[in-house]
This record gives C-alpha cells, sequence and structure tokens, in this order.
C-alpha cells in the first residue's frame, strides 16, 4: 500500500492493484484473463511464459509498444508482430488470442503482470541518439533495477541494478557475472557511469541502449523502503551452504534473483507457481527457453524470505510485496463446496478468490479424516486437524492450488478423491487483519515470533510439522492456558505453551512445550482475528434453548467453528457451513468420521442455536469463529 499521485488526485495503491502472478492453461481460443490490474487506465508490462512447454519464449507485452507485439528476454531480437497474441489491455487485466506464444492448448502458462505506479514500476520508450542523453521517467523514487531492451533490432538486455557492484551492469538475456567492460557507455555519458535518478535515466552510446535512430523500451523498477511499499531491490550473500535469510520488512509473493558475482541463472519464483516451504519449488529462468524446474530455492516468510542457490555466492533481486488490500467481505477470503469424489484427476473451481488454504474432510469417513493443506507449505503436504501426526505428503490428493480452486490426484492412499466419497472443502484466503500463516522453526527457548496479520489475534493455532506424536496447541484470551484441536480431552494450565504472554499486533510468543518450540522442529501457526462484517470470534453460554447469535453481518453466516471452552473437560471442534445449510450436517476438526445433524440455523446477521447439544449444551461456554 502506498500513495501515488493521478494528477490532482491521490489514490492508496496495495499490491493487488499493481501486480498479479497468474497462471492459467492455454485454450487454442480466446480468453480474457481477470487479474485485477487496470492495464488499459495506467499502462504496463505483462510477462508470459509456459511452464510446460520448453520451445515457446518468453512473452513480453506492453503498452508501450501496443497490442500483438512481442519481445523476448531469453532472445536479442527486437520486437516483433505477433497476431492473435495479447490482443488487449483491459482495466481489470488482459485478453489473449489464440496463438501458440501465449495460449497453446493444453499447456500451462504463468503471466507476471505489473500495472504503473508512481513509486513501483514504469515502462518508457525513447529513440537513440547515438552519443549521449537523459532518459525521463516519471517513478518519482530513484529506480531498484531499470532494463533496456532495443526494439527496432537485436541487441542485448541491459540491466542496471542499485546493488550490482557500482559501474557494473548485467545482461537479462545471458548468465554472465557482472560486467564493467564498456560499462559508462551502457549507463553513462560514454565517461563515467552515471546511476539513475528519481526523475532520469543516464545512457551512452552503446548500441544495445543508445544508437542513432534506434528505438527502445526501459522496464524501470523501483525501490521502495516505505513500510508501505510494495516493490524492493537489493542483494544478499549466500553461506556456505548456498543459504540465505534476506529481511525487507514484509513477506513477498514473487522474486526475480540473478547470481552477479558469477555465472548464473535469472531465476523467477512466485508462490501461485509454487514458492513454498517444499522440499522444491518451481523455476522459470528469463534468459532461457526452457520450461519450469523444480529446484530447493528458499520459501517466502514474514518480513522477507530465505533463498537457497549457489554456495558463497551474491546475488541481487526484486522483491513483489504479498497481496495486501484490505479485505471487506467474507466472500473474499472464503467459500465452502462439496463435491463428489471421482478417482481421477480433476479441478475443483467456483470459490471466486484465489485461495491459501484449504481444510477438506471425507464426510462420514474414518479413514478419510479432515486434513488442511495450502500455498505456504506446499499443496501436497498434509496436516490432519484430528491428529497427532506429522506433516504429511499426500502425492494423490491436492495436487495443486490455482487461482480459483485446487486440483486433486487420483485419490489413492490418500483422503482427497476416493471415487462416490462425498467431501466438504473449506477455502480460506490469507488476508491481512484476518486469517494468517506463519511458518517457524523451534529454539528450545522461550522466544517471539513475529507476524504480518497487522493486528492482535485472538485466536492461535500451532502445529508441530517435524515431531509426530503431538497435539495442536491452541491460544484463545488467556495465554496461561491452552487446548488442542485434535484431542477432545487436551487442555489445560501451562507456561510452556505461550510462556504466559498474551500476542500483540506484531508477534505471538511460544514457551518451550514440543507443541510450540522444540529445538530445530518446523512449525506452522494459523492467525485469526475479528474484522467487522467478515469474520466474528466471540463466546456464548449454551443454554439448551434456541438463541441467536449476532455477529453484525448483512447476512446469515456460512460457517460457524466452534468448541467448548473447557481448559480441563471434553472440547469437540465442530464446524456447519452454507454449503450444506447450516441445519443440515455438522463436521468435525476434532475427529475422523464422526458427523451429526441439526446445531445450527441461520439467522439474519449471524447464525442461530437450536436446543441440539452440539453447539448449546446447559451452562457450558464456547468459542465461536463466525464467517460472514
Amino acid at each position: 500500500m502506498f500513495s501515488a499521485e493521478g494528477g490532482a488526485v491521490t489514490q492508496t495503491v496495495y499490491a493487488d492493484d499493481v501486480f498479479a502472478a497468474w497462471a492459467y492453461n492455454g485454450t487454442g481460443s480466446a480468453q480474457t484473463i481477470v487479474s485485477g490490474q487496470n492495464i488499459s487506465g495506467f499502462g504496463g508490462l505483462i510477462k508470459i511464459k509456459s511452464r510446460s512447454n520448453g520451445s515457446l519464449d518468453h512473452f513480453l507485452a506492453s503498452t508501450a509498444r501496443g497490442v500483438n507485439q512481442k519481445i523476448s528476454t531469453n532472445t536479442t531480437s527486437g520486437s516483433s508482430s505477433a497476431a492473435n497474441s495479447v490482443t488487449a489491455f483491459n482495466t481489470n487485466g488482459f485478453t489473449l488470442g489464440s496463438s501458440t506464444d501465449v495460449n497453446q492448448s493444453g499447456q500451462s502458462f504463468i503471466a507476471w503482470v505489473l500495472r504503473q505506479a508512481r513509486g513501483f514500476f514504469q515502462t518508457v520508450s525513447f529513440v537513440g541518439n547515438g552519443t549521449t542523453q537523459t532518459v525521463g521517467h516519471g517513478l518519482r523514487k530513484a529506480p531498484g533495477m531499470v532494463v533496456i531492451k532495443r526494439t527496432d533490432t537485436t541487441g542485448d538486455w541491459a540491466v542496471w541494478h542499485r546493488s550490482a557492484t557500482t559501474g557494473y551492469y548485467l545482461l537479462m538475456n545471458s548468465t554472465a557475472a557482472e560486467s564493467n567492460s564498456s560499462a559508462a557507455t551502457m549507463f553513462g555519458n560514454n565517461k563515467i557511469t552515471v546511476d539513475p535518478t528519481s526523475s532520469i535515466i543516464t545512457v551512452g552510446s552503446h548500441s544495445a541502449v543508445n544508437a542513432l535512430n534506434g528505438t527502445y523500451e526501459v522496464h524501470i523498477y523501483a525501490h521502495n523502503t516505505d513500510s508501505d511499499g510494495l516493490i524492493y531491490c537489493s542483494s544478499f550473500t549466500t553461506d556456505g551452504s548456498g543459504k540465505a535469510t534476506v529481511a525487507i520488512g514484509w513477506e513477498p509473493q514473487a522474486l526475480e534473483v540473478k547470481p552477479t558475482s558469477a555465472t548464473g541463472n535469472w531465476i523467477d519464483l512466485d508462490v501461485i507457481r509454487g514458492w513454498s516451504l517444499a522440499a522444491s519449488d518451481n523455476q522459470l529462468y528469463p534468459n532461457s527457453v526452457i520450461a519450469e524446474a523444480a529446484v530447493a530455492s528458499g520459501n517466502p516468510m514474514p518480513g522477507g524470505f530465505e533463498f537457497k542457490g549457489a554456495n558463497s555466492t551474491t546475488y541481487v533481486y526484486v522483491a513483489f510485496r504479498r497481496r495486501n488490500k484490505p479485505i471487506t467481505s467474507g466472500t473474499q477470503i472464503f467459500k465452502p463446496q462439496v463435491r463428489v469424489g471421482t478417482g481421477a484427476v480433476a479441478i475443483v473451481t467456483g470459490f471466486g478468490f484465489t485461495p491459501d488454504i484449504i481444510i477438506s474432510q471425507g464426510e462420514a469417513s474414518s479413514s478419510e479424516p479432515p486434513f488442511l493443506t495450502d500455498r505456504l507449505r506446499g499443496p501436497t503436504m498434509e496436516l490432519l486437524t484430528s491428529s497427532q501426526n506429522a506433516e504429511t505428503a499426500y502425492a494423490n490428493d491436492i495436487t495443486e492450488i490455482g487461482m480459483d480452486g485446487f486440483t486433486v490426484g487420483s485419490g489413492s492412499g490418500g483422503h482427497a478423491n476416493t471415487s462416490g466419497k462425498t467431501y466438504t472443502d473449506l477455502a480460506f484466503r490469507r488476508a491481512a487483519g484476518v486469517i494468517e500463516q506463519v511458518p517457524y522453526v523451534g529454539t528450545g527457548v522461550a522466544r517471539t515470533v513475529a507476524h504480518d496479520l497487522a493486528v492482535t489475534p485472538e485466536v492461535v493455532m500451532v502445529k508441530n510439522r517435524t515431531t509426530g506424536g503431538i497435539d495442536w496447541a491452541t491460544f484463545y484470551s488467556d495465554a496461561t492456558k491452552y487446548l488442542a484441536l485434535n484431542d477432545p480431552g487436551v487442555g489445560g494450565t501451562s507456561s510452556t505453551r505461550w510462556n504466559n504472554t498474551s500476542p500483540t499486533s506484531t508477534v505471538f510468543t511460544v514457551g518451550t512445550a514440543t507443541s510450540v518450540n522444540a529445538l530445530n522442529d518446523q512449525y506452522i501457526a494459523l492467525l485469526f482475528a475479528s474484522k467487522a462484517g467478515v469474520l466474528k470470534i466471540g463466546t456464548y453460554l449454551g443454554s439448551h434453548v434456541a438463541t441467536n447469535i449476532d455477529c453484525g453481518f448483512a447476512a446469515p453466516a456460512r460457517l460457524v467453528i466452534a468448541t467448548t471452552l473447557d481448559y480441563f473437560g471434553i472440547n469437540y471442534w465442530r464446524f456447519a457451513e452454507s454449503a450444506h445449510g447450516l441445519a443440515n450436517e455438522i463436521g468435525r476438526l476434532t475427529t475422523a468420521g464422526a458427523w451429526e445433524t441439526g446445531g445450527l440455523a441461520p439467522f439474519a446477521t449471524g447464525f442461530t442455536l437450536t436446543t441440539n447439544n452440539s453447539f448449546n449444551q446447559s451452562a457450558k461456554y464456547y468459542l465461536y469463529l463466525a464467517f460472514a
């Protein structure tokens, strides 16, 4: 989020407005990609690459050159006509024609969509003069990276990066390390190199950047260090094992990175294709035509990212901030669906948003218990909400989380797609102020864990991913007590769960218990907070009498998760959702195979407790999370 001026108007701009990594499947017929950015109104750049076809070039379309025009970072070719490719720039994305370059039937593609905005990104064009000149831009921030491509004929992709060695440049179409050869004729005045400023870029006489009467396109990426900045350009050096932890102040959704001290590919990573805590990540290489490759690359995290690459090597990078537009409706972050398994690969869609977290449960099936998977850990990595088990990989359950749903495999040996069985899927989107996930590594010593929820969480659920036989730990209200999601009989008083310290808007605290902080064990935390009209977290006293619970919603709740709040008794975590109807089947997160009927009914601004004991046992206090 930042303020960008448009004439006399100041607008608040969020990551969702100016950037998207958008995965799609080629159809061979015209299709419109609704990625959410107003490219026709503000201008911008669309970078497309087939993930699956290693013979299709990177395809860059820009408003500077117009529709049906192609340049490719993996070649030195100039701009060329590409009929039926990117045929329109729209107010909410772009339109594709039938061209194989961008829409080959049966192939998977990724598009990075960059909308122009001051303090974020701009693309400009100019005509070379063969000597030296300055090229104006309206970024209003000192650039972090500048990429220049000659468009009328062949030429290298010249790259200036603020964190490359002073006086050195890179080539985007090459694996070469940074170079200072003829550097003053690239980004300079032919005598000395000159760094770009917040208003101009200086180019020398090199034909790659300023040949007489040559035409050029410039991509200018800001380096925005403001707390609400959406883009960050810097460098890091890996240790002797090839690892680096990089702090930028927020969690990125995409990363472009290049080694400068050694030869190596440019690497594009994004969370949509798979940049996660999983063992490997899906890399694409702007300098190469090859298809997506699975390589361990690190992962995003609150405040920055971890990277895995070559040993003891310096890299430069551009990072793009995670979606951060405020949520105004529950339908933007949650939807339940009911489906019947097929035993064959299938795509489940219709959620209306890009999900990050999926909870799936086979109804009344002890062999297919409720499990949680998510984009951050990798979609094949499951945690059973009803079990002490460590994280386990299931290759045939949810295999990919897409733009509007997810893909299920054959279901063989798993929990998600047995032919003829009915499943309930709860899809959630991570959103500041409502739902957040935090991965962390245990230290064995009481500590704080940073989070990006941006408000104080009311409920925190933690699971040890590494060690089996360990309960989930759940916090609500009282940092001296805990509940377990998986076991109705576990809970009580303990200083080793939350170290008797309540969470804040920036951190939560864990003690020394194995369930939350064993040395070197991997953990995932889910954080929840109330937001008006979206999520209500609260308590009520059961009475076994029909009672309306007013959540302040504009319509009945679509999901209610509730448990008795008895730290020394029996606490089943139950849920009811609108796909079945709140008054119909009730699922349990605590145990597999146990489904009930009744318990809740719709209420105009929330939900109604019936006389069913599932949600309304007399004289019992309940904790609930209700989603609008």
